[in-house]
Parts: structure tokens; sequence; C-alpha cells
């Protein structure tokens, strides 16, 4: 069913189809309340009608609302309108992990880890409040337009401490599933952990571990396998990172790493070292934990410059003897100097200034003092740019001990967002809205119009829906109202006078009429609407009425014995007709039986000069002129 163009429940425009997953359908909406675009997520119709789909959709909603944090995908609402259940999100402006994988083909080891990293902040916060996600996948990890993670569609998601596995049985994508979750076991957020082995293993090889013919094969190798190292199809992957990987996704749950946090600690050493030493989380077989100790040992005997020295039996009981008293002597040297050096007060310095700084800066300046910096976390800073340091732990100049370790956070640059729509807020609601948004008021343009109030935002630069970085600076278009002016009187001027006067003030001629006036002379302006003085909008058309002058009374005297001495009949019909002001002529006189040589003495009213006819008996006999002073 084709949704696009409704409106749900009054609030969600729906503009286009954007994605399709096994039980909902995603469209990208306008929320016409805060006027910003979002992601809806509507259940499909096959499930609408089955009250155990709809009650694990509407689960999606109740579990993903409860968390908030930067790497999970926010849930604003969820709602039903009569067949319709759907969920509102946060559009995300990037690719899936899935698409960015299929675009890049295999990551570096340092970008894997620092995307499973956010990924795994994500988790330990879902984690916390006992959601477990159950579907963890690239299609699952969407990213902004800076490649920033969140983990999405927490579509199968229970509550940890009621999960059971047999519910929503096999639902989890195959290829990513842990083995007790393949078995129908008990599933925890050591299964999320593992699921998210599986995606780092595809991150950093470009291959999946398992694949087959069908998904039951594949579940089944999950089960029974053992996942080997990424290391076996990509060497130069460091032994480190390959051991998460390994830890992330061993077979019994007990041998992973037991929750999120843990992963965190292992991945922030990879992070400040990516050739670093990570300890495996399980028990190793004895061929493995002697190859890993000959590793170590290698490695110390190459630091420490030494050989394998001389061997015990080939020495004599006088020099044992002697090494045993040279190796007593030494211990109580060593002794004497460890309780000297506890007793002595600790050497302090200043903590140094990190903030502005790259890591690499910050550890040598770090080195150079004695002491020791650790990144902890990588956040969105507006003021500090992308890679810098932009806060630490410890305020630059207090006095710390040497071999202190300072945490530092780092900067991913400004957080990418939608620009909020501030058309038809007051200015100072603008202002606040934006503010909250992280963004800069650059500038305020203030201009009349006729359709917003005074005060209230008519336009934004850039636009709404635009995708900016926090900071980015706004240009508003405030109304100053409509553009008024005060009607000029115009009464009493001629026609050039009231055109030059109306245009002055952005005004508009509309309609000229004439008529008599005993007050105004002719050709002068007796009447204006609207009235002189009143406030108007510019561009009002405006009417006016011109004086044709002052009105006076005539007689039209007319003798009949000039036009009826022919006439056998001793009485006439008469009729005398006069110009109006509009040329027309109009009766002014009208008889049936006059006698033939009376004369008729007509008074008319009038101004300047009019015209009139004599008709007698239906003739027109006559015409005249009459002058009104």
């Amino acid at each position: 069913m084709d949704i696009t163009g409704k409106i749900l429940d009054g609030k969600y425009k729906i503009i286009k189809l954007v994605g399709t997953g096994g039980m909902a359908r995603v469209y990208k909406a306008q929320d016409i309340r805060l006027d910003r675009y979002v992601a809806v997520k509507v259940l499909k119709e096959d499930y609408a009608g089955d009250e155990q789909f709809v009650k694990k959709f509407m689960k999606e909603a109740q579990a993903a609302a409860k968390l908030a944090h930067p790497n999970i995908v926010n849930v604003y609402d969820v709602g039903s309108e009569k067949d319709l259940h759907y969920i509102v999100m946060e559009l995300m402006g990037g690719p899936s992990l899935n698409d960015y994988l299929d675009e890049k083909g295999v990551l570096s080891a340092q970008e894997t880890v620092d995307l499973i990293y956010s990924i795994a902040l994500g988790l330990n916060h879902a984690h916390a409040n006992n959601i477990i996600h159950r579907d963890i996948k690239p299609h699952n990890i969407l990213m902004t337009p800076s490649h920033m993670p969140k983990v999405a569609d927490f579509g199968i998601a229970v509550a940890a401490k009621s999960s059971s596995g047999a519910e929503d049985d096999g639902l989890g994508s195959v290829h990513y599933v842990s083995p007790e979750q393949a078995k129908g076991g008990v599933v925890d957020e050591r299964s999320d952990l593992y699921s998210l082995g599986i995606m780092m293993f595809e991150m950093l090889t470009g291959e999946l571990p398992y694949d087959g013919d069908s998904p039951v094969e594949v579940a089944l190798m999950h089960v029974q396998n053992t996942v080997p190292s990424p290391r076996t199809v990509n060497k130069r992957i460091p032994e480190g990172v390959a051991q998460v990987v390994l830890n992330l996704t061993r077979k019994d749950p007990k041998d992973r790493y037991q929750n999120a946090r843990a992963l965190l600690d292992a991945l922030r050493k990879l992070k400040s070292d990516i050739n670093c030493d990570i300890e495996p989380t399980y028990k190793l077989d004895p061929k493995e934990q002697a190859a890993r100790q000959k590793n170590k040992k290698n490695t110390a005997n190459i630091r420490k410059g030494t050989s394998k020295g001389t061997s015990k039996s080939t020495l004599s009981k006088a020099e044992r003897k002697k090494r045993a008293i040279i190796a007593g002597v030494v211990f109580g040297v060593l002794v004497i100097t460890a309780l000297v050096f506890l007793l002595m007060p600790p050497k302090m310095v200043e903590a140094p200034q990190f903030v502005g700084h790259t890591v690499e800066e910050a550890q040598k300046i770090a080195e150079d003092s004695g002491l020791k910096v650790t990144v902890t976390k990588y956040v969105n800073s507006t003021t500090v740019k992308e890679g810098l340091i932009c806060e630490q732990s410890v305020v630059p100049g207090t006095e710390v001990e040497v071999r202190t370790e300072i945490e530092v956070y780092v900067s991913t640059g400004p957080k990418v967002v939608e620009v909020p729509s501030v058309i038809g807020y007051y200015e100072d609601e603008a202002r606040t809205i934006l503010k909250k948004e992280n963004f800069v008021i650059k500038e305020t343009v203030y201009e009349f119009n006729d359709k917003y109030e005074k005060d209230m935002v008519f336009s934004q630069n850039p636009a709404q829906g635009t995708m900016a970085a926090e900071g980015t600076e706004i240009t508003l278009y405030v109304s100053k109202g409509k553009d008024t002016v005060s009607m000029p009187k115009i009464l009493g001027m001629t026609l050039e006078e009231a055109r030059t006067v109306l245009a002055q003030n952005g005004l508009i001629l509309r309609s000229i009429e004439y008529d008599t006036s005993s007050t105004y002379s002719k050709d002068l302006i007796m009447k204006q609407s609207p009235t002189a003085y009143s406030t108007v909008d510019k561009n009002t058309t405006v009417d006016i009425v011109i004086s044709i002058g002052k009105e006076t009374y005539q007689t039209i005297q007319v003798s009949l014995k000039k036009y009826t001495g022919s006439i056998q009949d001793e009485s006439v019909s008469v009729r005398i007709e006069m110009q109006d002001r509009d040329g027309n002529y109009e009766v002014v006189y009208a008889e049936e039986a006059v006698q033939k040589n009376e004369t008729i003495n007509v008074e008319v009213k009038g101004t300047g000069e009019r015209y009139y006819m004599v008709y007698v008996n239906g003739l027109n006999v006559d015409m005249g002129r009459v002058n009104f002073q």
C-alpha cells in the first residue's frame, strides 16, 4: 500500500519510501508541527492484523524510547492510525555501514577500531538499560554525513531480564547470529558482542567467517565451528586487533568479553596504540599458550638486549654461592631504595594544556612532563577542529603527581544536524530555538512584509531542512509588519497635483469620477477615498471625485409661433431635452397640448455650457445653448 502524501495523525506528512525491512517500511516524512524531516517506520500490512507481530513492533518503540545516546538513533514518537502502526525516528543523513562497506571493501584497522568503539558505546548504554539488540549487523548501523555510527532498529529487542531466546526464535540475521541464539538458548548482552565481533571480522577482511548454501547451514557453522583469526585472511591486521575479534566471537559466552565496558577498555588501548598487546578472554590451549609465551619472551629479550645466558647446571657450587651473596646484596639495596622512595613526598608537576593539540602532540607534551595521556572518548565540538583534543580531565596548571594518567576527549568536529524551521516564530523564539540547536545568528535583516506580523521571522538562510554543522551561521529575515503610510489630504488639488503626491507616498490612483460642488471650484478634487490622515498600506488604491463647478439656474425660453405657423391645429405637443454632465440628453420639459402661439419658459440648473433640443409634435425643430455662470 502506497501511503506517500498521507498525513499520519495530523502530524507526519509522508514524503517518500526510503527503505524496506523484513517487518516494516521506512519513509522520509515531515513533522508538520516542528517543521523538520524525520524517518517513519510503518509495519507492513501483512503483519498489521497479527496481534503478535504488532506487539513485537510496539516493543521496539518501548525499548528504543528508553535510550538517549549519541550512538543510538533517536526515537521521537510512536502511534497507530487505523491499521497503520508506526514509529517516528531520527532521519540520518549518511549511508548504512553495509553501504559504506560495499563502497570501501575493507577498512583499515584504525578506522575499524574507531567505528566499533562508537558502536560499543551505544550498546553499552542499551545494555545498561536492560535492552539487548539481538540483530547487530551492518544494515542496522546508520551513519551521519561525517560517518559517526548510530545503532538502529531495535525491532526484535526485548528487556534483558525477560529474554529467553525461545521468543522471536530465528529473527536475527543468520550471518551474524550468536551460537546461543541459533540454538534458541538464553540471549544476553554477550550475544550482541558476538554479532559485533562477526561484523568487525567483516570490516577488517571484507569477508564473513561463515557462508553456506542455506541459512541453516550457516547457523550450524556458528554453533559448531570456532571463528578463525582475521589474520588468516589479512596478515597486516595487528595482533591486538585480531585478538579483540577472537575475544568477541568465542562459542561459549563465558569466554567472551562479559560486557561492553570490558570491550571498551580493550578498544581504548588500541586507539592509543594500534599495535599494543590484548590479552585473551579465554584459556588458550597448550600450543597457543606456548606460542604466545614464546612471542612475549622474544619481545622481552629484544627490549632488554639479553640472550639466554649461562645454564645453571654449568656453574660451580662456589660460583653459585657468590652469585647468591651478590643477589642478596642487590635485593637489600633495592629494598632500601624502595623504602626511601616510598617515604619521600611524590614529585609534582603542573598539568599541561592539551586542548587544541593532536593526540600525538599531547603524548609528547605529557612524556616531557612525566605524565601519560589516554583518549577515552570522541565527541562533537563546535569550537575545536576535528582530530584535536577538546577536553581534558585535569585543568591545565593543576599540580599532579608524576606518572598521573590524564584522560582527554578528541573532537570529531561539529555535529551535522538538520536546520530547524523558525519561520512563523517571533524573533526571540527563533533565537532560542536556533541557540538550543547550537546554531549562531549571523545577521538579522528587518523588512516590511504583508503576510507576517511585526517581529515575526518570514525567511531564513540556510533554509529549513538543510543539513549543516552545529555552529553554522544563520541569517534571519524579520518582518517590520505591513509597510503603511498616512493617507495624504488631496482635497482641493488638481488631478496632476494629486497624482504626484500619491506616487510619492507609494499609493495608486484607481478611479476618477466627476460631480458638482458648491465648495470646490471646477477641476479640483472634492472627494477622496480612503479619507485623509487614515493609516493605509503601501500600494493601496485611491478613488477621487473631481468638481465640475457649482450648479446655477438658467431659463430656456421657447416661442412656439416660430415653429407652428403651418400647423392647422390650435395645440401641439412640446418636448425639450438638455444635455447632462456626461453629454447625454434628458427631458427637462414635456407637454402634450400646448397653445401653438404660446411662449414656454423652462427653469434648468447645471454647470458650464449645455445644449438643448426642442421637439414639436415629435419633430426636432430647433437646438439652443445654455451658459450656466
